[in-house]
């Protein structure tokens, strides 16, 4: 077994390229060079996306998870109906109520 695919099998098993690279004595950029050319020889889709790589390193405990408080979340702006828009339009003469450009200025 050659050393691409014993890598291939470690990152399998649910290890990590920083794991991987102080098992092989080799950098995690190597280890995911290893993994590109073990999968392009294979056809075989090896990496994992950030949201499996998340869960794993949670599940691992080199992370921790935290919800986030209700008041620290982003709260959604109500939108602004077509008639308050228009009045706003009229209001301010078709302009920007900033600087005072119009639409056709851009």
């Amino acid at each position: 077994m050659t050393r691409d695919q014993k890598i291939a099998v470690r990152y399998k098993e649910g290890f990590s390229s920083y794991e991987l690279s102080e098992e092989f004595g080799i950098t995690p950029r190597s280890i995911q060079r290893a993994l590109w050319r073990e999968s392009t020889r294979t056809r075989e889709v090896i990496t994992r996306g950030k949201s499996d790589a998340f869960k794993l390193a949670i599940k691992k405990g080199r992370m921790k998870y935290y919800k986030k408080p209700e008041h620290l979340k982003v709260k959604k702006r109500k939108q602004i109906s077509l008639e308050r828009r228009y009045r706003i339009h009229i209001k301010y003469g078709y302009k920007c109520a900033i600087c005072g450009a119009k639409a056709e200025d851009r």
